[in-house]
């Protein structure tokens, strides 16, 4: 049921995202301007976030390197392995 959540919020925010390209709203203010650039701009830098904790931690990256493609994807990673320490972590050097 989590997981579902998470996809709904991540298909949300990105459909806000392609509305406020694509439809005829323009900012008025510098506020709003702020937040779309942090909308834009955020998953970005959380999806190199994901790559780099992802590549130190996990035993099989691969399939995560994959769901650091989709927007928004480092916060279900963060909230749901990270936090929680449910990543299968490599053994020790």
């Amino acid at each position: 049921m989590r997981s579902a959540l998470w996809a709904l919020l991540i298909l949300a925010v990105t459909f806000l995202d392609g509305w406020i390209v694509l439809g005829p709203w323009r900012p008025q203010n510098t506020a709003m301007l702020v937040l779309i650039f942090l909308s834009f701009s955020l998953p970005n830098f959380g999806a190199f976030w994901m790559m780099y904790t992802v590549a130190r931690n996990e035993k099989r990256p691969f399939r995560f390197f994959v769901f650091s493609l989709l927007p928004y994807a480092f916060l279900w990673y963060y909230f749901e392995r990270v936090k929680t320490g449910k990543y299968n972590s490599r053994e020790p050097r």
